[in-house]
């Protein structure tokens, strides 16, 4: 997404946890967020107390007013905001206000349900003073969200307190143009960056994790786990609805956002993410308590309950793509439910994870302003953290921070994006990211020459593998996945009936040319029988230049353990010359014949020797 600011914003619940997100596009600057909030006011914060709406914890803090800047509010008033802790249940709201009792705060506020209030958005403007200097600053929240640049847009500053509100009364109610300049103070070296990297719980787990890939991050449960979720490696998988009334304004309502979102993570033939679109449907949040968040993995439209401000017509420059007016306030608020419950985490690469079990997604009435190439974006963006990826520390990613860092893509990911999800859910759960047979073992498994695994979620990367297992994977090497061998003789091998489980394949690598089986006298195959490295040369070199090729004579001289008059040592040197391989160690060179191959070594010798596309690691 691009060209007007949208903020993403995450929460958790501890039992059945939850992670919310929202996106929020702000204003030009702080006089027209002055402009576009119900009220803005200097007050101190007094006592907060927790309040449970529907399934949402919310912290409620009472504030004394100490100066009006703009609305008809009373002396004491209170603020509510999404997340805190409810007996069992907690919600971490990234990017939401957390107020301190007795800290004084320049409040931009919306009108909210039974004569409440809560910030316009977020903690996006809000200002803490810090009453030695006289001067107000952005709170640490701040540095949560993801704001996305756009023309025009003036990041929030230091400020002279008496100073900003005289200015920010005269922008608010049309008597004198906004000018930062009359305001500003001079930032203090300590003053941290806008950045929505910094204290993100979608992006703060990286220094958690084992050998996790450069720049990804994951979403942060409330103890500081990264989530993800559990059992697509084993098929399982989970449908993301589009409920209808649709996306007013956008042609379809919606439904290609959450399609296409849904089919670009699973489509990378990296990584098994098992998110799948599961049609159009009425929704089933209930609007009794005032948030529609449930996780039911549903995308809901239009905010039917009400819960988000309304965006509002702002000022600057229209970014490319969008509709007109250029659309302020929040867009969308997002959700994913983690299990909090103490037993709940799970090992996965060397870690521990919390599991997913539902997200969540409420689009705001105009959201449509985003035009239809940035909602899709957003879609894709909303349903990647839907899966537990975070702020990706890479501007091309569509996970980044900051969306509009990049060109339009609509529904499409960037190579960080892909590598993170390769990292969070490799294909087998026993080959990890960070396992150096990874990408061997991937272009394998993409290529389908051994689509499954052994079972389980499983590749089995250190198992010897034997000889009829190897006849399957050349076959389906050699002839394409797909092909399908004649129904086997049993007349061909001694040792290989037709009942063998792999007889076809046996036999069809012997008329093939690429096997002359373990014995002649009678003809036998050994399928049980393990393969040493050497044999896996002689199979490799009748692959690559066919069935009749005899090598060069040996010179014994490549490989201290495989000297001249050993019987491979020819298709040996002649599959090291090829590139085929490096030996088993390079100080002092040796090839190791008589070792027995794995399965992730099978993968890797063939995976060259049929140059399958090898993905980067």
């Amino acid at each position: 997404m691009r060209r007007s600011p949208l903020l993403l914003v995450l929460l958790g619940l501890l039992i059945a946890a939850s992670a919310f997100a929202s996106t929020i596009s702000p204003p030009s600057n702080l006089g027209e967020l002055a402009r576009i909030s119900g009220a803005v006011v200097l007050a101190e914060a007094q006592d907060s107390r927790s309040e449970l709406h529907g399934e949402a914890p919310y912290t409620v803090t009472d504030f004394r007013v100490l100066q009006r800047v703009k609305g008809d509010v009373p002396a004491r008033l209170e603020v509510q905001e999404a997340g805190g802790v409810y007996g069992t249940v907690g919600l971490t709201v990234t990017g939401a206000p957390r107020f301190e009792k007795g800290g004084r705060y320049l409040l931009f506020l919306a009108g909210a349900p039974g004569g409440r209030w809560q910030s316009a958005m977020l903690s996006y403007g809000l200002l803490r003073e810090d009453e030695a200097t006289g001067t107000l600053r952005a709170l640490p929240e701040a540095a949560e969200l993801n704001v996305l640049q756009r023309p025009g847009v003036e990041p929030v500053g230091v400020y002279r307190t008496q100073e900003l509100l005289q200015r920010l009364e005269a922008a608010a109610n049309g008597v004198r143009v906004w000018q930062r300049e009359a305001v500003a103070a001079a930032p203090l070296a300590s003053d941290s960056s806008s950045s929505a990297t910094a204290g993100d719980p979608f992006g703060g787990t990286s220094a958690n994790l084992t050998n996790v890939p450069a720049s990804c991050q994951y979403v942060q449960a409330p103890d500081g786990l990264p989530s993800r979720w559990f059992g697509f490696e084993t098929g399982g998988f989970i449908g993301v609805w589009h409920t209808t009334p649709g996306q007013v304004g956008i042609s379809d309502g919606g439904v290609s956002a959450v399609q296409l979102g849904a089919t670009t993570w699973a489509n990378d033939p990296d990584n098994v993410i098992g998110l799948t679109y599961a049609g159009s449907k009425a929704r089933t949040a209930s609007c009794a308590s005032g948030d529609a968040r449930v996780g039911n993995n549903e995308v809901v439209f239009n905010d039917p309950c009400g819960q988000i401000p309304d965006l509002t017509a702002c000022e600057g420059t229209l970014p490319a793509g969008w509709t007109s007016p250029n659309c302020c306030g929040q867009v969308a608020i997002f959700g994913t439910f983690v299990n909090m419950s103490p037993n709940a985490p799970a090992p996965h690469s060397g870690d521990n994870w919390r599991p997913i079990t539902g997200m969540s997604v409420i689009v705001n009435n105009g959201s449509q302003c985003l035009g239809e190439t940035d909602f899709k974006e957003m879609g894709t963006h909303f349903l990647g953290h839907g899966v537990g990826f975070g702020h990706h520390a890479d501007p091309n990613a569509t996970m980044f921070a900051q969306l509009g860092a990049h060109a339009p893509r609509g529904a499409a990911l960037n190579a960080i994006d892909r590598r993170c999800a390769n990292y969070a859910y490799n294909t087998f759960l026993d080959v990890p990211f960070s396992r150096w047979s990874w990408q061997f073992v991937e272009a394998f498994q993409n290529a389908r020459l051994d689509p499954t695994g052994c079972g389980g979620g499983n590749f089995c990367p250190e198992v010897n593998v034997n000889r009829g297992q190897l006849a399957v994977f050349i076959v389906r090497g050699s002839r394409g996945p797909d092909f399908v061998p004649p129904p086997a003789t049993g007349t061909l091998f001694a040792d290989v009936p037709a009942s063998h489980p792999q007889a076809a394949y046996i036999e069809q690598l012997y008329n093939d040319g690429l096997t002359g089986g373990c014995n002649t006298n009678p003809l036998r195959f050994c399928p049980e029988g393990s393969v040493s490295r050497a044999e896996m040369a002689t199979f490799l070199l009748r692959i690559s230049h066919g069935p009749s090729y005899t090598p060069p004579p040996a010179t014994g001289t490549t490989f201290q353990d495989a000297p001249a008059n050993y019987w491979a040592t020819p298709y040996i040197e002649q599959l090291f010359r090829d590139g085929g391989t490096a030996g088993c160690s390079s100080s002092p060179p040796l090839y190791c014949p008589e070792q027995l191959v794995v399965k992730e070594q099978v993968a890797t010798f063939l995976d060259r020797a049929f140059s399958l596309p090898i993905p980067t690691p």
